[in-house]
């Protein structure tokens, strides 16, 4: 992992997933224009000199917070997939976490499968298996 800039990650990762990964982008950017609009419209979006203004502004934070709830077990699994791709592709995270795989795709939900051919013939540092979400 060392020496390897995040971006160069993150593109690998995304590379190895195959059926839905739309929907991990999406979710990403749902995030992500969440905390956008919460620091950057939030305050003055709503008048809190307004009672009706106060109730809009409560509603408003109970959606947020509902659609957050979500998330966390999807960032959870995510660090998992990444996680297992570090330790199958490159032979230093492969030695000090290799011990730790089994108990990581245990951890993984239903809906991702990892597949990992018989024999890999890529070189190292090439994503050898793939990610594959099952269901939305």
């Amino acid at each position: 992992m060392s020496g390897k800039p995040l971006g160069m990650l993150i593109n690998q990762f995304k590379s190895s997933i195959t059926g839905r990964p739309e929907l991990w982008e999406h979710g990403l950017q749902r995030l992500l224009d969440a905390r956008n609009e919460l620091v950057h419209q939030f305050y003055s979006r709503f008048d809190f000199l307004a009672p009706k203004s106060i109730e809009e502004a409560l509603v408003y934070l109970d959606r947020q917070y509902k659609e957050s709830e979500e998330w966390p077990e999807s960032f959870r699994v995510q660090s998992l997939v990444l996680l297992l791709i570090l330790i199958d592709t490159n032979p230093g995270m492969a030695a000090e976490y290799g011990s730790y795989r089994e108990k990581l795709l245990e951890r993984l939900p239903a809906s991702v499968e990892i597949v990992v051919p018989r024999a890999p013939t890529e070189p190292c540092g090439q994503v050898g298996s793939s990610i594959t979400l099952k269901r939305a």
